[in-house]
């Protein structure tokens, strides 16, 4: 059984009239647990504000929100596995950079290429002390793709005459699955992309 639940941090005091997003960790629990993913990031939220306390401000504030949640759901997002050569395009079909590893992979296959503070990988280390040991935490990071195809549109500027105000402030990412070994690895990945999703929406509430 899996079940989803918010969890706040008690000691920041967290205020509808603050910008600071990053009181929040998503986590997606499973009772039968034998391996942790937790996946970290940053993302840069901008925009541009004519008047910022005008209910068109909200709006401008909620499209920049929206344009994060497409950056986070496009193909050009890249879940790399620390101390691990493995990167993950979750969103592209599931791809990887480790032929080996394929969407019909288990989760518990990943484990083979993360090393382990002794040198080893987390796989043997964790037959090792499967007696004593609790479930395996699998530590990943955030990556976009910057390259993209070249286009043939022309440079264009803009002159803007009014006052505007430019928003700006990075958005601490932090999302914690933990699953069963037998689960699919292209499962997982959806469910941590899921989990940025739903923790930007939360972000834009809080600063809204």
């Amino acid at each position: 059984m899996i079940t989803k639940k918010l969890v706040k941090n008690k000691d920041i005091p967290l205020q509808r009239d603050s910008l600071d997003c990053g009181v929040f960790m998503l986590m997606v629990h499973s009772e039968e647990c034998d391996i942790i993913f937790r996946l970290k990031g940053i993302l840069e939220f901008a925009c541009q504000l004519d008047n910022p306390n005008d209910a068109q401000s909200q709006g401008t504030i909620s499209k920049g929100f929206q344009g994060l949640q497409s950056k986070v759901s496009s193909k050009n997002i890249v879940l790399t596995v620390c101390n691990s050569p493995v990167l993950i395009w979750p969103n592209a079909g599931f791809q990887s950079n480790v032929e080996s590893l394929t969407e019909a992979s288990s989760c518990g296959d990943i484990l083979q290429y993360i090393k382990s503070d002794d040198g080893g990988s987390k796989k043997s280390s964790k037959k090792k002390d499967k007696k004593k040991s609790g479930p395996t935490v699998v530590n990943m990071k955030l990556l976009f793709e910057v390259t993209e195809p070249a286009g043939n549109e022309a440079p264009s500027l803009i002159r803007v005459s009014t006052q505007q105000h430019c928003v700006k402030m990075p958005l601490p990412l932090d999302c914690v699955l933990s699953v069963t070994t037998d689960e699919s690895l292209a499962t997982v990945c959806t469910g941590l992309v899921k989990a940025l999703n739903k923790q930007l929406a939360d972000m834009e509430e809080v600063v809204l």
